[in-house]
């Protein structure tokens, strides 16, 4: 029995060993920040996170363990993931991202060993798509992951002050989190809603937005149990992953380096971005250099083709490359300016194919949509007028989508 004891508290010491002197730094929005959590420690700095915050919890119980120097709070309220990119990412109204909430900053500035990513609603209220969501999320892991570091994604959460179609979205794309990161997803969804519909738990609501103190130890526990700085780096850094159009085929290339292990990487394709397929299987050769790989789809999907890398090794969870896309045909329509022409009217200019139908939508800071009208373009170049005179001063965001899916926003200052 004695030595057994003894093999437990060596295994005990050499995980401690393994996992002290971590530092995590957690970006997102207002749930991350600790709203709903209360009361806030030092009233004379509100942006210190309450001590009952999610975030603040994991801090305590992580260093009360003494597996980490500490964690790093970077959550701002009304953030994206558009914020969370790296530096130099222009977002859709086209400012810039900057060096001091982002993941540049978790890293660069920091110097995270661990970077947990918590943008639960805002994007669907801003009225970004689940491409773009996805796609942000994956930009920000990857950047993680090739600085060596480990990466946990939280998936969505309920939010009942949206619309039922918000709430709805909120909930795929849970799934498409889920499914996307694997191991490396928190699912921060399933333990907050309420089981008979699809707001937040009355137990754990605090305004309809956030969560209480309650909700907030329920996502400590989420983001605890899955032993965040107890993971291993991943097998092999992936990085350059392109597709190019040669004729009637698409190449893909990327390059695999600082391999551990036996990796494998299995190249996926999808017509819609969200499921895919396996197309083939390549070993990754080499050890601690840098070896470029390609692949031909010699059938490429008519329309749009989309492919990501999953890389796989016995033992360790699948994790995956950024989405790349590639298309057969011309994208439809764009938008040649948007700009103001008199007072509180402002136009559009569209270039597009004839008989393309878009639904052109205003919606404010907050994601509600306050406008809405249908047109079809019927010239290659047309002007498309906004009347915003029953609307007050401040941002909008204007958002074009045809009706094969494709979206895009802008955004407009009303004086």
């Amino acid at each position: 029995m004695r030595q057994i004891l003894l093999l437990l508290c060596w295994v005990s010491l050499v995980a401690s060993a393994t996992a002290q002197h971590k530092i995590i730094v957690a970006i997102g929005s207002s749930t991350t920040a600790g709203q709903g959590a209360t009361p806030n420690p030092n009233p004379t700095n509100p942006n210190d996170p309450p001590d009952s915050c999610w975030a603040s919890i994991l801090k305590r119980y992580y260093k009360g363990l003494g597996l980490i120097d500490t964690l790093i709070n970077l959550g701002r309220s009304g953030t994206t993931t558009y914020d969370g990119m790296p530096t130099g990412t222009v977002r859709p109204d086209g400012t810039t991202v900057t060096t001091q909430f982002n993941v540049t900053a978790a890293l660069q500035l920091y110097h995270a060993d661990v970077v947990t990513v918590n943008y639960p609603t805002n994007d669907v209220g801003f009225g970004y798509t689940p491409e773009q969501t996805l796609s942000n999320l994956q930009t920000i892991y990857n950047t993680v992951v090739n600085a060596g570091k480990i990466c946990f994604i939280t998936t969505t959460q309920p939010r009942t002050s949206f619309t039922t179609d918000q709430k709805q979205l909120l909930k795929a794309e849970r799934n498409l989190i889920l499914d996307r990161f694997g191991h490396h997803a928190l699912n921060f969804y399933n333990g907050i809603v309420a089981a008979d519909s699809l707001n937040i738990n009355p137990v754990y609501n605090y305004d309809g937005t956030h969560v209480n103190n309650a909700g907030h130890r329920v996502l400590f526990g989420i983001a605890r149990d899955s032993n965040v700085v107890l993971t291993t780096p991943l097998p092999i850094t992936l990085t350059g992953f392109t597709a190019v159009s040669q004729q009637q085929k698409v190449l893909l290339s990327w390059t695999g380096m600082d391999q551990t292990g036996e990796p494998v990487f299995v190249v996926q394709r999808s017509a819609d971005g969200t499921s895919f397929s396996d197309q083939v299987q390549i070993p990754a050769t080499g050890s601690q250099t840098a070896h470029d790989y390609t692949w031909t789809d010699q059938t490429p999907l008519s329309g749009k083709s989309y492919y990501r890398i999953k890389i796989s090794e016995p033992g360790l969870a699948d994790d995956y490359s950024p989405i790349v896309a590639i298309s057969n045909i011309p994208t439809s329509w764009s938008i040649g300016r948007l700009y103001q022409a008199t007072g509180s009217s402002w136009n559009i200019e569209l270039l597009a194919e004839k008989d393309t139908r878009l639904q052109v939508r205003i919606i404010d800071i907050q994601g509600r949509q306050l406008m809405q009208q249908s047109i079809t373009v019927i010239s290659s170049s047309q002007l498309i007028p906004l009347n915003l005179s029953g609307l007050s001063s401040g941002q909008y965001f204007v958002q074009l989508v045809s009706d094969r899916g494709e979206s895009t926003v802008r955004a407009i200052q009303k004086q």
